[in-house]
């Protein structure tokens, strides 16, 4: 019986890594081999045109998806509703760089985020991104606006997408 249980364990634990890919959601598991060498193009034939494409001042694009369904885990008679976001950023030669993958309702910390995480929010400029860094930390999303790091205009696009965790 021990035998058995350490050959059972032995195997669950040799394939976890491997199955664990499988875990993830196709879309991921695209981009996470594509970030650095696949073309706006590629992704596009891979995923479909973005729902939404914005420039960034600085040339860099940003392209979202927003994916919603219904599931019923386990065939049970319960049904979740859900929404998954992915954002991603190319450079100025079209080449994918960074994705961000969230559920539609979670907010993005401006005390954590990354410089690119930060520019997949609506509307911010890369300036906008530099002055968020520079002035962290933020104990409220409100101080954004009320120092001046970001215009009004651009708060009113961010302000339901974001939150400033403590450190």
């Amino acid at each position: 019986m021990k035998r058995f249980l350490w050959v059972a364990w032995l195997g669950a634990v040799s394939l976890t890594p491997a199955g664990c890919s499988w875990l993830m959601p196709w879309p991921a598991r695209y981009l996470a081999q594509a970030t650095g060498s696949a073309t706006q193009e590629q992704v596009a034939q891979q995923l479909e045109p973005p729902q939404i494409e914005r420039t960034l001042d600085d040339g860099e694009t940003v392209w979202e998806y927003r994916y919603t369904g219904v599931s019923s885990p386990m065939l049970l008679p319960i049904t979740e509703v859900w929404c998954v976001e992915y954002r991603l950023v190319f450079d100025q030669q079209t080449v994918l760089r960074h994705w961000l993958r969230k559920d539609c309702s979670q907010l993005l910390d401006i005390n954590s985020a990354s410089a690119d995480d930060l520019k997949t929010l609506p509307g911010i400029r890369v300036a906008d991104v530099n002055r968020i860094i520079a002035g962290r930390p933020y104990s409220s999303k409100d101080e954004l606006v009320q120092r001046e790091i970001v215009p009004q205009a651009i708060w009113d696009e961010i302000k339901e997408k974001i939150i400033a965790k403590p450190k």
